[in-house]
């Protein structure tokens, strides 16, 4: 069964180091605790963390928080990384907070995309290889494979900084609002049709 073709399907991605010209390697159960990590490292001064774990927030709450994300996108999806592994595509006042983002994240999710799609649902670079492709080169491969079974995709981003880089990869912004309870903090639901392409 593929759960990918599941609007409540998810994937995790993970995109590496200095070698982008990779075949993606599959994830398992096995790397979450590396993964989470990364993503931890990835993320810890940005959008979603920032929103969702105001300061002083503890590195032990964040890496659980992006290890529960990995374990959710590989249960219900796919995750990858190069064969480096050094970046990644996938209190109860801090629970009430997760879930009204969650809540308020897929609201969006399934006003923009109510078909069957692909959902890539968590992507971190490291921050010393950030900028330089990483997370470009291991989508192309996901994104033809997508074009290959006429399927579109489906990511959000709280980051600015990330819609352009999306957009090159074809995903267009269907929706852009700020979260309710979380000060100056945007999401963009971005949707790519299949066979778009992505500017080479």
């Amino acid at each position: 069964m593929n759960a990918l073709h599941n609007p409540d399907s998810a994937v995790a991605t993970a995109a590496l180091s200095t070698n982008y010209l990779v075949i993606p390697a599959p994830l398992k159960l096995c790397d979450v605790d590396g993964s989470a990590n990364l993503l931890t490292d990835a993320f810890f001064d940005s959008p979603p963390v920032t929103a969702l774990f105001p300061a002083p927030r503890l590195r032990q709450q964040v890496t659980f928080f992006m290890a529960c994300n990995c374990r959710y996108a590989l249960h219900y999806g796919e995750g990858y990384a190069t064969t480096e592994k050094d970046a990644i595509r996938y209190g109860m006042r801090t629970t009430l907070r997760l879930i009204s983002f969650a809540l308020q994240i897929e609201a969006m999710h399934q006003r923009v995309a109510p078909m069957p799609h692909y959902y890539l649902f968590i992507a971190g670079v490291a921050p010393g290889q950030q900028g330089k492709g990483a997370n470009a080169a291991l989508l192309r491969p996901m994104l033809a494979r997508m074009d290959n079974e006429n399927m579109p995709a489906y990511l959000e981003t709280q980051s600015a900084d990330n819609v352009a880089l999306y957009e090159q990869l074809g995903f267009r912004v269907m929706e852009n609002k700020p979260l309710k309870g979380f000060a100056d903090f945007q999401n963009w639901g971005m949707l790519r049709l299949s066979n778009q392409g992505a500017n080479d």
